[in-house]
């Protein structure tokens, strides 16, 4: 018997400092993880045939991407939001059913911040281009070739390949270090940008900001999620464990087991 999973699992979420930006039903949510208030802020465009691949939210700017990834590449794209609606300033009627501001739809795989005013757009052709706050092309960039593009602060993206992941500056437009790690498949930056996990399907890698690995853990369950803490202890799930990796040491555990698959946003 085969079985096939229709829909995707992963939820498309964000998070900034102790609010988590996240897709249900056709509307962003936001959920304060201080209070445990959550509030929708508003509906988004149609026309997705597939759930929401991924967001990124600008908080300097309140702007949003909304990446919707197809199996076919051609027809994958991004939604641009410009003006993401203040639940805080809205009254508790609309927040039960915000309606959709104006947004401007392009064609992308992937879509992320590389600037206060600036996103990287890598498109079908696995080229890349940066876009302003008009959705405007601004410069295309040659990359080395590589599958997906992950954000890595200001000025610089993650790129992964079969084999590898890369440092690579924009402005300089150059490769600054690269790491080997098979099959990447999901990137969590630490709070203050020091430390990366690099996650592929059964394998987490610890590194420094600059890609020098300082431990990796492999698993014999498929890796879902993780989320670092403060003191540096990077807690993961698998698709039956909540477990813990420490960058120091390289020891890892497990800290409970799961009934159901989760998916970590955030350790307090």
């Amino acid at each position: 018997m085969l079985v096939f999973k229709l829909e995707r699992e992963r939820p498309a979420h964000t998070v900034v400092g102790n609010l988590v930006y996240y897709i249900k039903e056709r509307f962003l949510r936001r959920l304060d993880l201080g209070s445990s208030k959550d509030i929708a802020v508003m509906q988004l465009r149609g026309g997705y045939r597939t759930p929401v691949h991924q967001i990124s939210y600008n908080p300097a700017e309140n702007a949003l991407l909304v990446v919707n990834r197809t199996s076919n590449s051609e027809n994958s794209v991004y939604d641009f939001y410009a003006a993401v609606p203040n639940p805080d300033t809205t009254s508790s009627s609309d927040n039960d059913s915000p309606d959709a501001p104006e947004s401007k739809r392009s064609a992308g795989l992937t879509a992320v911040w590389v600037a206060r005013n600036r996103f990287a757009v890598f498109d079908k052709t696995h080229s890349l281009v940066i876009k302003n706050l008009k959705n405007e092309v601004t410069k295309k960039v040659q990359i080395p070739n590589c599958e997906e593009i992950y954000y890595a602060g200001t000025g610089v993206l993650l790129l992964r390949d079969a084999d590898t992941v890369t440092l690579f500056d924009i402005q300089q437009k150059r490769a600054l270090v690269h790491t080997k790690f098979a099959k990447c498949r999901h990137v969590v930056w630490s709070s203050d940008m020091a430390h990366v996990a690099l996650l592929s399907r059964h394998q987490v890698a610890l590194c420094t900001r600059k890609l020098e690995p300082l431990c990796t853990i492999q698993e014999t369950a498929k890796i879902k999620s993780g989320a670092w803490d403060d003191s540096g202890v990077f807690i993961y799930t698998t698709a039956n464990h909540i477990k813990y990796a420490i960058m120091s040491s390289g020891d890892s555990g497990i800290v409970r087991t799961l009934d159901v698959p989760i998916y970590i946003t955030k350790v307090r």
